[in-house]
Protein backbone atom coordinates (compact mmCIF):
# COMPACT_ATOMS: atom_id res chain seq x y z
CA UNK A 1 0.00 0.00 0.00
CA UNK A 2 3.18 2.23 0.57
CA UNK A 3 3.90 1.93 -3.09
CA UNK A 4 0.29 1.79 -4.32
CA UNK A 5 -1.41 4.41 -3.33
CA UNK A 6 1.15 7.05 -4.32
CA UNK A 7 1.27 5.50 -7.72
CA UNK A 8 -2.56 5.70 -8.48
CA UNK A 9 -2.46 9.34 -6.69
CA UNK A 10 0.41 10.22 -9.71
CA UNK A 11 -0.69 8.64 -12.10
CA UNK A 12 -4.66 9.43 -12.51
CA UNK A 13 -6.42 12.35 -12.14
CA UNK A 14 -7.97 11.25 -8.35
CA UNK A 15 -7.97 13.17 -4.96
CA UNK A 16 -5.30 12.02 -2.98
CA UNK A 17 -5.98 11.15 0.69
CA UNK A 18 -7.89 9.04 3.09
CA UNK A 19 -10.91 11.23 2.57
CA UNK A 20 -11.04 10.61 -1.15
CA UNK A 21 -10.89 6.55 -0.36
CA UNK A 22 -12.57 3.33 0.04
CA UNK A 23 -12.64 -0.21 -0.24
CA UNK A 24 -14.98 -3.10 -1.02
CA UNK A 25 -15.01 -6.41 -1.93
CA UNK A 26 -17.50 -9.51 -2.51
CA UNK A 27 -16.95 -13.09 -0.66
CA UNK A 28 -13.15 -13.09 -0.07
CA UNK A 29 -12.93 -9.64 -1.59
CA UNK A 30 -15.13 -8.59 1.37
CA UNK A 31 -13.03 -10.46 3.71
CA UNK A 32 -10.12 -8.99 2.19
CA UNK A 33 -11.83 -5.30 2.46
CA UNK A 34 -12.44 -5.38 5.63
CA UNK A 35 -9.31 -6.67 6.87
CA UNK A 36 -7.18 -4.35 5.06
CA UNK A 37 -9.74 -1.37 6.71
CA UNK A 38 -9.48 -3.07 10.10
CA UNK A 39 -5.73 -2.98 9.83
CA UNK A 40 -5.30 0.19 8.70
CA UNK A 41 -8.20 2.48 9.31
CA UNK A 42 -5.90 5.67 8.83
CA UNK A 43 -5.66 5.07 4.64
CA UNK A 44 -9.54 4.67 4.60
CA UNK A 45 -12.80 6.85 4.54
CA UNK A 46 -14.87 3.87 4.59
CA UNK A 47 -15.50 0.11 3.88
CA UNK A 48 -18.02 -2.11 2.77
CA UNK A 49 -18.62 -5.90 2.15
CA UNK A 50 -20.85 -8.36 0.63
CA UNK A 51 -21.25 -11.54 1.39
CA UNK A 52 -18.04 -11.61 3.55
CA UNK A 53 -15.87 -14.87 3.96
CA UNK A 54 -16.36 -14.19 7.86
CA UNK A 55 -16.51 -17.34 9.99
CA UNK A 56 -16.74 -16.99 14.18
CA UNK A 57 -13.97 -19.46 14.73
CA UNK A 58 -10.72 -21.15 13.86
CA UNK A 59 -11.80 -23.06 10.52
CA UNK A 60 -10.87 -26.65 10.02
CA UNK A 61 -9.86 -26.17 6.15
CA UNK A 62 -6.27 -25.34 5.87
CA UNK A 63 -6.28 -21.71 4.46
CA UNK A 64 -5.00 -20.71 7.58
CA UNK A 65 -2.08 -23.17 7.91
CA UNK A 66 -2.22 -27.01 7.98
CA UNK A 67 -3.29 -27.35 10.72
CA UNK A 68 -4.81 -24.20 11.11
CA UNK A 69 -2.88 -22.28 13.33
CA UNK A 70 -5.01 -20.23 15.89
CA UNK A 71 -2.70 -17.12 16.19
CA UNK A 72 -2.75 -16.62 12.62
CA UNK A 73 -6.12 -16.69 12.02
CA UNK A 74 -6.99 -14.47 15.20
CA UNK A 75 -4.71 -11.74 13.98
CA UNK A 76 -6.37 -12.15 10.74
CA UNK A 77 -10.10 -12.13 11.31
CA UNK A 78 -11.42 -9.10 10.73
CA UNK A 79 -14.27 -10.64 13.56
CA UNK A 80 -11.22 -10.52 15.61
CA UNK A 81 -9.71 -7.90 14.69
CA UNK A 82 -12.39 -5.40 15.01
CA UNK A 83 -12.64 -6.51 19.44
CA UNK A 84 -9.63 -3.96 19.46
CA UNK A 85 -8.96 -1.89 16.34
CA UNK A 86 -8.98 1.59 16.77
CA UNK A 87 -12.20 2.33 13.92
CA UNK A 88 -12.85 5.81 14.90
CA UNK A 89 -13.74 7.64 11.27
CA UNK A 90 -14.07 4.68 9.46
CA UNK A 91 -17.12 4.36 7.84
CA UNK A 92 -18.16 0.73 7.81
CA UNK A 93 -21.09 -1.14 5.42
CA UNK A 94 -21.68 -4.74 5.05
CA UNK A 95 -24.35 -6.82 4.42
CA UNK A 96 -25.08 -10.63 3.53
CA UNK A 97 -27.73 -12.78 2.70
CA UNK A 98 -29.82 -14.68 5.15
CA UNK A 99 -29.73 -18.20 3.06
CA UNK A 100 -25.67 -17.95 2.25
CA UNK A 101 -24.44 -21.05 1.18
CA UNK A 102 -21.42 -20.63 3.37
CA UNK A 103 -22.89 -19.09 6.00
CA UNK A 104 -21.27 -16.19 6.13
CA UNK A 105 -24.59 -14.43 7.10
CA UNK A 106 -23.46 -16.07 10.82
CA UNK A 107 -20.67 -14.12 10.71
CA UNK A 108 -21.41 -11.27 9.80
CA UNK A 109 -23.65 -11.21 12.35
CA UNK A 110 -20.63 -11.48 14.73
CA UNK A 111 -19.27 -8.42 13.33
CA UNK A 112 -22.46 -6.22 13.86
CA UNK A 113 -22.58 -7.89 17.60
CA UNK A 114 -18.75 -6.41 17.87
CA UNK A 115 -18.99 -3.45 16.34
CA UNK A 116 -21.82 -2.93 18.31
CA UNK A 117 -21.08 -3.95 21.43
CA UNK A 118 -17.89 -1.42 20.97
CA UNK A 119 -19.99 1.11 20.00
CA UNK A 120 -18.60 1.04 16.35
CA UNK A 121 -21.14 3.30 13.89
CA UNK A 122 -21.84 0.87 11.21
CA UNK A 123 -24.45 -0.19 8.64
CA UNK A 124 -25.43 -3.95 8.43
CA UNK A 125 -27.78 -6.08 6.51
CA UNK A 126 -29.06 -9.48 5.80
CA UNK A 127 -31.53 -9.38 3.34
CA UNK A 128 -32.79 -12.44 1.54
CA UNK A 129 -30.58 -14.27 -0.68
CA UNK A 130 -27.54 -16.79 -1.40
CA UNK A 131 -24.05 -16.39 -2.06
CA UNK A 132 -24.52 -15.89 -5.34
CA UNK A 133 -24.12 -13.50 -8.13
CA UNK A 134 -27.65 -12.52 -8.35
CA UNK A 135 -27.64 -11.61 -4.43
CA UNK A 136 -24.29 -9.07 -5.78
CA UNK A 137 -25.76 -7.43 -8.40
CA UNK A 138 -28.29 -6.78 -6.24
CA UNK A 139 -26.78 -5.18 -3.44
CA UNK A 140 -23.75 -3.80 -4.89
CA UNK A 141 -25.49 -0.26 -5.80
CA UNK A 142 -26.04 -0.35 -2.11
CA UNK A 143 -22.38 -0.36 -0.97
CA UNK A 144 -21.40 2.07 -4.11
CA UNK A 145 -24.16 4.97 -2.57
CA UNK A 146 -22.96 4.45 0.31
CA UNK A 147 -19.08 5.62 -0.69
CA UNK A 148 -20.69 8.26 -2.78
CA UNK A 149 -22.28 9.85 -0.06
CA UNK A 150 -18.94 9.85 2.09
CA UNK A 151 -16.84 11.48 -0.71
CA UNK A 152 -15.80 14.96 -0.30
CA UNK A 153 -17.44 17.39 -3.33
Amino acid sequence: MQEFFPHIEKRYRVAPGRTSRAISGISMGGYGALHLAFRHPQLFSSVSAHSAALINKVPTFPVFGNPPDPSFWEQNSPIAMARTANLAGLKIYFDCGGEDDFRFDSGARALDKVLTQRRVLHEFHIYPGRHDAAYFAEHLPASLAFHWRLFPR
